[in-house]
Order: C-alpha cells, then structure tokens, then sequence
C-alpha cells in the first residue's frame, strides 16, 4: 500500500470513529441514560474494526463501508427508539 492510501484509509477511520462518538453521544442524550450510548458506540466500533478489516484484504471499498454504518446506525437508531 502506497502512503497516500494509508492516509486516506486512517482519515476515513478518524471520521467513522467520530461519528460514532456524536452518535452514541446523541442516544445518551435523548434517553438519558449512559449505558445505552456507551452499547451503542461499542457495537458502532465493532463494525468498524470489521469493516477495516475487509478494507485492508481489499474485499470492500470505502463506499461499502460508509452504506454499512449507516445501515447499521439506521437500524440501531430504529430499535433504540422502539424499546
């Protein structure tokens, strides 16, 4: 892998982690309670390490991970506000 991939690929990986934080940030807020903001961002952190991983096999492109997470935050956001 050349640098400027790497660059990108950890600029990306800053960027899904950030959101992560705003969105376990945001269920924490909305419910008021720690425990499901901090779950949330645990299992939004677990798709992101296995989406990394996917991406340095080159079987996925970033495009494919950004559809994931935001699949993934749908849903959650989904459950979260049905329990």
């Amino acid at each position: 892998m050349t640098k400027q991939l790497i660059y990108r690929n950890l600029i990306a990986l800053v960027v899904l982690i950030l959101l992560s934080g705003a969105t376990a940030l945001t269920a924490t807020l909305f419910d008021g309670s720690l425990r499901h903001g901090i779950l949330l961002l645990l299992a939004i952190t677990k798709v992101m390490i296995v989406a990394g991983f996917f991406m340095e096999l080159h079987l996925a492109h970033r495009f494919w991970i950004f559809a994931l997470f935001c699949l993934i935050a749908v849903i959650s956001a989904a459950i979260f506000l049905m329990a």
